[in-house]
């Protein structure tokens, strides 16, 4: 997933309903809000985000990942791709979807109930997709856990990322990598 601006939405309600408290573009959604919220104008607990952006898709099946706590929605074209919307903690969900090419809107819904704040969203091409060299799976972790932040070819197997970030979509902050390519 590359950088996208989204058109953003914020709700003092759990309901994505009425009229946005705040409305901004964010780029990702990459977020860890705590015990606290997304600005001031949003109370701490009981409030929904809509994000929605128009994407171009090369046309494939794509899975799409959120990690979120509590619950979230993701459209692509209104079709629902994921849908947990209740209280939950830190799980992570797929879909998978076969898009045609071309340019879809994305929308994500999340919910927020009590406690900890915070949503991850991205997606990645699944079906027929090769890795000539080494196939790299970035992690926003230095654990490895959970689904790669990116997949991709890489020429290398040697990096020194130095205080950077190895691609524009990975947040600065630790990261792991995993390198694997079949041996013939």
């Amino acid at each position: 997933m590359t950088k996208r601006k989204s058109v953003s939405e914020y709700f003092n309600n759990a309901n994505v309903s009425g009229q946005p408290a705040l409305s901004r573009n964010d780029y990702n959604i990459l977020f860890n809000w705590g015990y606290g919220s997304p600005d001031q104008r949003i109370q701490a607990d009981y409030f929904s985000a809509r994000w929605t952006q128009p994407v171009y898709f090369p046309g494939g099946t794509f899975r799409f990942f959120a990690e979120t706590d509590d619950g979230v929605r993701i459209y692509v074209d209104d079709v629902l791709v994921i849908d947990r919307w209740r209280a939950a903690t830190g799980t992570a969900l797929t879909g998978d979807l076969s898009i045609a090419r071309g340019t879809h809107v994305v929308r994500v819904e999340y919910l927020e109930l009590t406690q900890i704040a915070k949503i991850k969203v991205w997606w990645a091409r699944v079906d027929g997709v090769t890795f000539p060299e080494w196939k790299g799976e970035y992690y926003a972790n230095k654990d490895l856990y959970g689904p790669p932040s990116l997949v991709r070819n890489d020429a290398a197997s040697h990096f020194n990322c130095g205080p950077g970030s190895p691609a524009p979509n990975l947040p600065l902050g630790p990261c792991s990598l995993r390198l694997s390519r079949p041996v013939h």
